[in-house]
């Protein structure tokens, strides 16, 4: 690897813990049982996890099908036989320039580290959720790190008008891990009033960022049916808002759904994605969660009780025109 990889490898935000496992999966320095085994150690040099294949770093952190699964439920929902090794794959992830994509897959790299000793001394059974739950503990301990020190990020915590003439469009999805996803979305103009509602259910999906996205281009479609040429969308997810901001192609599910709202946009006179906190966004929330009731409704000027009161709560707060 060349030294502006390196560069950009250690100054991601993931703790240094992580990058150094990594760090040494990527320079062949983790004691693989393969890498045991041709040293003469008396080991089975097959994969902890699958013992389909040999263990070493390409199969164990990329293609075993236990890796595989975990990296498709990821925020970063990447495809492990997309590269051709694990080099490459850190490749292309440094190249993207995304340092929370960047640092969660180191985080990523040393929980599966820690499940395959787990496995291999522990004969604990590999589970994707707890190995994600863990890569995102370890991405909470450098918040926990960063806190006092980083600067406050405002974002609005309450839903507020659009400008004249464009037509807000709030959209979410209630994602569960056992179970399929449901999808709302509230269209609503600069004076609160809604001017359509719908819900969509089920939605097949493998983790809740990729519901969000598909939850975006399902609204964004929407609202080409309904007419609509001017739109703001808004959505209550920071990772979604973070990877259309940042407009770079790549090779994860999440980058192809992107890739299709992008190419939706030439339907509209004037389109823009924000960020608003969760309590601004409890209309199309409510209708994500009630989806399997009202799957496929659309609604014109309009929504459903359980969504009512916090349509009626959101004009309530609505600041006057021209604040």
């Amino acid at each position: 690897m060349e030294p502006r990889f390196w560069k950009d490898f250690w100054a991601t935000r993931a703790l240094p813990r992580c990058k150094e496992t990594c760090w040494r999966a990527i320079s062949g320095y983790l004691p693989l049982n393969e890498r045991l085994f041709h040293r003469r150690v008396d080991v089975d040099p097959g994969c902890n996890f699958c013992a389909s294949a040999m263990e070493h770093e390409d199969h164990l952190f990329l293609l075993c099908p236990t890796t595989k699964r975990v990296w498709l439920a990821s925020q970063i929902g990447v495809r492990g036989d997309s590269f051709s090794s694990f080099r490459e794959f850190w490749r292309v992830v440094i190249q993207l320039g995304d340092d929370e994509v960047a640092a969660m897959a180191q985080s990523i790299v040393y929980a599966l580290w820690e499940a395959r000793n787990h496995k291999c001394f522990q004969q604990r059974e590999v589970i994707t959720d707890v190995v994600l739950g863990r890569a995102r503990a370890l991405m909470e301990e450098v918040q926990v790190r960063d806190q006092a020190s980083a600067p406050a990020v405002a974002f609005p915590a309450r839903w507020r008008r659009p400008g004249p003439g464009i037509i807000k469009c709030n959209f979410d999805a209630s994602f569960l891990v056992d179970g399929p996803a449901g999808m709302g979305m509230v269209a609503r103009n600069s004076e609160g009033e809604v001017m359509a509602a719908a819900c969509s259910y089920p939605l097949s999906t493998i983790s809740p960022l990729l519901a969000e996205a598909l939850s975006m281009r399902w609204t964004m479609q929407l609202a080409i049916d309904l007419g609509f040429r001017r739109i703001l969308l808004e959505t209550d997810c920071l990772q979604l808002f973070k990877a259309w901001k940042a407009k770079e192609a790549g090779r994860s599910y999440l980058s192809s759904i992107i890739s299709d709202c992008r190419l939706l946009v030439s339907a509209f006179d004037y389109v823009n994605l924000s960020f608003v906190r969760r309590t601004g966004n409890t209309v199309a929330d409510s209708l994500a969660r009630n989806a399997a009731t009202y799957a496929g409704f659309v609604w014109v000027e309009e929504v459903p009780d359980a969504a009512l009161p916090f349509v009626i709560s959101d004009v309530t707060l609505l600041e006057p025109i021209g604040i």
